[in-house]
């Protein structure tokens, strides 16, 4: 059985809490996040930037990794795009899984080398330096 919670007790939180760690004078970020893992003795590193750790991805050429995204602004990535600087590298393909709040891409990595991934949605865009290893 399913245990509604009335309105009147969500309201407080609702216009006090939610979107409290909003802060106007920081800027907006977006982030991706794996929905897969690479395979046994193959790598796949994503990390998303905080206040010391910069943006990275490092992925074994071979390695497909479905990915999907958050943003600051309503965490829906509404418009949610990933773009390579270097497309022969690594490839971005769409997923369609069935949803326009879903946004979902897979990233390719074809062969050993660096580039660029720009993460992007409405609210905000991201670099992070991807490098494609050989192993």
């Amino acid at each position: 059985m399913t245990r509604q919670i009335p309105l009147i007790v969500l309201l407080p939180s609702i216009l006090l809490g939610y979107g409290a760690d909003c802060d106007p004078n920081r800027p907006h970020e977006v982030a991706i996040v794996a929905t897969t893992s690479a395979p046994p003795s193959k790598t796949l590193d994503i990390q998303n930037p905080s206040a010391n750790i910069p943006a990275a991805i490092t992925l074994s050429a071979g390695v497909v990794v479905a990915v999907r995204c958050w943003d600051s602004c309503d965490y829906t990535c509404e418009d949610f795009a990933i773009t390579a600087a270097d497309p022969t590298l690594v490839r971005i393909l769409p997923i369609d899984r069935g949803s326009w709040y879903d946004e979902a891409f897979a990233i390719v990595a074809v062969k050993a080398g660096v580039t660029t991934l720009t993460v992007t949605s409405k609210c905000a865009s991201q670099a992070y330096p991807l490098t494609v290893t050989a192993d």
